[in-house]
């Protein structure tokens, strides 16, 4: 018996883009709140056109600079927190009020994102709050250890 439902299968490419970097970012994304980096794209064999591609189709929805949601454009709180993370670089950290309420010491109140990263360097104001290293999780195991 049909549903009515019409299912079109099209062949894998057909809109330009490889399957395989696909199903290896897919992966990787469901055990990162669905937000992956620039990097993190690449390393999955992603193209920086491949990345484009992706964008336009709306496969890979940008959060921050060389940050992304995977598969639509509204992660969980998690993912947020993750993706601010990533955005302000290696060894960043959630930090203040946003690593506590990741926590669930407090409940979050939509504040703007406060992450902490080491040194003195310069990076997105929008999200990275301080230079002092207050809250000792990566952005790797951020993705693993917050409460799903």
């Amino acid at each position: 018996m049909t549903s009515g439902v019409e299912c079109r299968v099209r062949r894998p490419g057909a809109d330009g883009s490889d399957t395989q970097p696909d199903v290896r970012l897919a992966r990787l994304a469901g055990d990162q709140w669905g937000v992956l980096s620039l990097d993190e794209l690449r390393a999955c064999g992603l193209t920086r056109d491949g990345v484009s591609v992706r964008v336009r189709n709306g496969r890979l929805h940008p959060m921050h600079r060389a940050v992304y949601a995977v598969g639509h454009a509204n992660p969980p709180l998690e993912g947020r927190f993750l993706a601010a993370v990533k955005a302000c670089g290696p060894g960043a950290a959630l930090s203040h009020f946003s690593a506590a309420a990741l926590w669930g010491f407090v409940d979050w109140d939509a504040r703007r994102f406060e992450v902490t990263v080491p040194g003195t360097r310069s990076a997105p104001t929008a999200v990275c709050a301080s230079t002092a290293l207050a809250y000792s999780t990566t952005s790797t195991s951020l993705a693993t250890t917050g409460s799903r």
